[in-house]
């Protein structure tokens, strides 16, 4: 299991899918190794196979984190556009823990993807509510306030993530939609 997390850190999914795969033979009833051989396949696009995997957690019915297995569930059909189907896995991963940042995240995304901008700007509010460290969310809620044409909104949201020292693919996502806000 650490080499798989290492592997993936690494950005190595196809060493970290075997690394996960190996664990699992070893112990079939791991459902975090389970879980991490569906993470690694939504990685490397096989979104089937992660629903099979996920689905085995499921129908177990014993692992203790359901709310991480509906969160993935629900990854495999936004990755594949189809927010009708991941929406509701995202709700069930909130049923199961109201806190949880990343379904509202995610279910900001599939309202971004249809225009349902205020939508969106609410879900993404609560996903930043939830975790204010986590910077993805605040961008992305930047991103919906310009698109409302809540400018003011837009840069104080880009000033508090610039402020955080984000990584480089976040800062330079920020950087390009202030420019863009400076037009």
């Amino acid at each position: 299991m650490l080499l798989g997390l290492s592997l993936l850190g690494l950005k190595n999914p196809d060493g970290a899918l075997r690394s996960f795969s190996n664990a699992l033979k070893l112990e079939p009833t791991n459902d975090d190794a389970r879980l991490n051989v569906a993470y690694t396949q939504i990685l490397l696009g096989r979104h089937k196979d992660a629903r099979a995997s996920l689905g085995e957690i499921v129908k177990r019915g014993k692992y203790q984190f359901l709310e991480r297995v509906h969160l993935n569930m629900g990854l495999t059909y936004l990755e594949e556009k189809r927010c009708d189907r991941a929406i509701p896995e995202f709700r069930a991963a909130i049923d199961i823990d109201p806190t949880y940042s990343a379904p509202y995240f995610n279910i900001g995304k599939c309202q971004m993807s249809t225009g349902r901008f205020q939508e969106a700007r609410a879900s993404f509010q609560r996903a930043v509510d939830f975790c204010p460290g986590c910077l993805e969310p605040q961008l992305e809620l930047a991103t919906v306030a310009h698109r409302l044409g809540d400018k003011k909104q837009a840069l104080n949201q880009l000033d508090t993530i610039l402020k955080a020292k984000p990584d480089a693919a976040i800062e330079k996502r920020a950087l390009a939609l202030r420019r863009q806000l400076s037009r």
